[in-house]
C-alpha cells in the first residue's frame, strides 16, 4: 500500500503503544527505541511524549527514511509552518477532499492530526477515524512519561476541529521503496560440535524462537529485533550463573542453572531489552571443556567471543543485545 500505510501505521503504533504520551516540554520523545516491521520492513522511533505534530511529523519522517526525501520535513516545528513544510517537501498538497489514510489534517493554528481510515475501504478500521496526540495529563498524574489516562494518544472517529485544509500525500516517495525485507526468523546455522550445550532465546515481536546448540544462532540478525529473554540447559554436571543487565532494570543475577532447570533470564511481555551478559560457569565436571560466547550488538555486529565470567555488551549505552552463540570448548 505504500509509504502513506507505513505512516499511518507509525502514527496508529504510537498511539495504541501507552509509552508514548503528550507534552510540549518533551516533543520527540527519548532516548530509548522501539522498532516495528510494517509490509516487511523496519521502521525505529523513539520512545516518548510528543505533541500533536511532532508525532505527525515523525512517524511520515520515519517512512521516508532510505528514499531521496529523507529529511524533507526536518524544518517541521509545529501548526502554525506545518503547511509551508509538507507542500514544501514535494510530497503533500492541501486540499478539501476528503483525506484518505496517511493524509494529514491540520488547523494551522493550533492542531494536527493523521487519517487512519477515510472510511471507503482505505484504511483497516472500517470507519471514518483518525489518529491524534491530544490531551497531556496536566499534573493529574505528575506529568509522567506516556499515556497515564488512554487519552493523551489514541485512535477515535472523525471529528469536525474545524480543519482548515487536508494535506494530501501524491505518492511520489513510493517509487524508491525498497524491496521488503525476509520475515523475521532465527537461521541457527550447523552446530559447531556435539557437546550437548543447549539454548533459546525470546525475540522481540516472535516469542519463544526453537531451541539451538553447540554454537548455533539463538535470536535473529539484521532485522532490528532486541533479545528479550534467554534460557541455558547445559550437559549434566555444570552449573552456571548468568549475569544480565536489562533495560529499565539494570543487572540482575540468575544462580543454579543446571541441566532440565527452567531458568528464564530477562523478562517476558514487558518489551524490555537485554543490553549485557555475564555467563559464568560455576561447576563442571572434571576435564570437562569450559564455556565461552558471543553476542550480536546493535549498532556493532557479532562480538568477539567472552569467555566464562567475562561480560559482552554494553550497560550504559541503551543498546539491545540480538542474537547469541554459545559453545563448550
Amino acid at each position: 500500500m505504500g509509504l502513506a500505510n507505513v505512516a499511518a501505521q507509525i502514527h496508529a503504533n504510537m498511539c495504541n503503544d501507552d509509552r508514548f504520551g503528550y507534552s510540549w516540554e518533551e516533543r520527540y520523545g527519548g532516548d530509548e527505541e522501539v522498532t516495528w516491521i510494517i509490509e516487511g520492513r523496519p521502521y525505529t522511533v523513539n520512545i516518548g511524549d510528543f505533541e500533536c505534530g511532532t508525532s505527525v511529523k515523525t512517524a511520515w519522517a520515519t517512512a521516508l527514511q532510505g528514499t531521496p526525501y529523507e529529511g524533507c520535513l526536518d524544518d517541521y516545528i509545529y501548526s502554525v509552518n506545518c503547511r509551508a513544510v509538507f507542500e514544501g517537501s514535494g510530497l503533500f498538497y492541501s486540499s478539501y477532499e476528503p483525506a484518505v489514510r496517511g493524509d494529514v489534517y491540520l488547523n494551522d493554528a493550533n492542531h494536527v492530526a493523521m487519517c487512519q481510515d477515510g472510511g471507503m475501504g482505505d484504511g483497516p478500521f472500517g470507519y471514518d477515524c483518525l489518529s491524534e496526540f491530544c490531551w497531556g495529563d496536566n499534573g493529574a498524574y505528575g506529568n509522567v512519561r506516556g499515556d497515564q489516562s488512554g487519552y493523551e494518544a489514541y485512535i477515535h472517529g472523525f471529528y469536525e476541529y474545524p480543519w482548515d485544509a487536508t494535506l494530501h500525500y501524491n505518492g511520489k516517495a513510493d517509487e524508491y521503496l525498497e524491496e521488503p525485507m525476509a520475515e523475521p526468523k532465527q537461521e541457527a546455522g550447523s552446530p559447531i560440535n556435539d557437546a550437548g550445550l543447549w539454548y533459546q532465546e525470546h525475540v522481540q515481536n516472535l516469542g519463544w524462537c526453537e531451541w539451538v546448540r553447540d554454537g548455533q544462532t539463538a535470536g535473529t540478525t539484521g532485522f532490528g529485533l532486541q533479545m528479550e529473554a534467554l534460557r541455558i540447559n547445559p550437559p549434566e554436571g555444570y552449573r552456571l550463573r548468568v549475569r544480565a543487565h536489562i533495560q529499565n532494570i539494570g543487572w540482575r543475577c540468575y544462580d543454579g542453572i543446571v541441566h532440565g532447570n527452567d531458568v528464564i533470564i530477562g523478562t517476558t511481555g514487558k518489551l524490555l531489552r537485554i543490553e549485557m551478559l555475564i555467563i559464568e560457569v560455576l561447576e563442571k565436571p572434571e576435564g570437562a571443556p569450559d564455556l565461552s560466547f558471543r553476542v550480536h550488538q546493535q549498532n556493532v555486529g557479532w562480538k568477539g567471543w567472552t569467555p566464562s565470567g567475562f561480560a559482552s555488551g554494553s550497560d550504559a549505552e541503551a543498546m539491545r543485545l540480538e542474537a547469541i552463540q554459545m559453545k563448550l570448548g
